[in-house]
């Protein structure tokens, strides 16, 4: 994927067949500086905006978030205390929505300057093994919607859940 700035390129490595191999890369979009990101226990990641930062889950035992830019050598710890799975932030580089696994807590809202984190709702997801069964949220823009995926009801569907004043305060 392409950065929002369009300044650096991240991809996994693929087989022939089509599955994942090697490890999440990361260049300049002139071609130049690829490497392997310094971190590689993302579950899942994303970027931050126009930040040139990559964001992502930390696999267990981290149970963390973290976040680092294209061009750092170390990443730096968000939020901890959670499994943080499938995550997206706003364009600005202020918030990320979060699901969560092992146990799933719900979706939650983090502050990336603070790392202070809390519940948005229950999504009630089954987790299981196909992809719809994960939450995979993503807020809005203005960090004030979030919209994921839940089978709570046995059918796949997809919500929105606005994220209350008071819970943005808190954090």
């Amino acid at each position: 994927t392409a950065s929002q700035s369009g300044r650096f390129l991240s991809w996994v490595g693929l087989n022939d067949e089509g599955t994942r191999v090697g490890t999440w890369r990361v260049m300049r979009s002139d071609g130049t500086g690829e490497r392997a990101w310094p971190v590689q226990e993302w579950s899942h990641s994303s970027w931050v905006g126009s930040t040139d930062r990559m964001q992502g889950g930390l696999l267990p035992p981290e149970r963390a978030l973290s976040w680092m830019h294209a061009e750092d050598e170390a990443h730096e710890i968000i939020a901890q205390g959670a499994y943080f799975v499938h995550s997206s932030a706003t364009p600005d580089g202020e918030w990320i929505v979060s699901d969560t696994n092992w146990p799933n807590i719900g979706l939650q809202l983090v502050h990336i300057p603070s790392g202070r984190w809390d519940t948005i709702c229950l999504d009630q997801s089954s987790f299981g093994h196909p992809q719809y069964t994960h939450p995979h949220p993503v807020i809005s823009a203005d960090g004030y919607k979030v919209l994921y995926n839940s089978d709570k009801t046995g059918i796949p569907q997809v919500y929105i859940v606005n994220v209350p004043d008071w819970l943005r305060e808190e954090l």
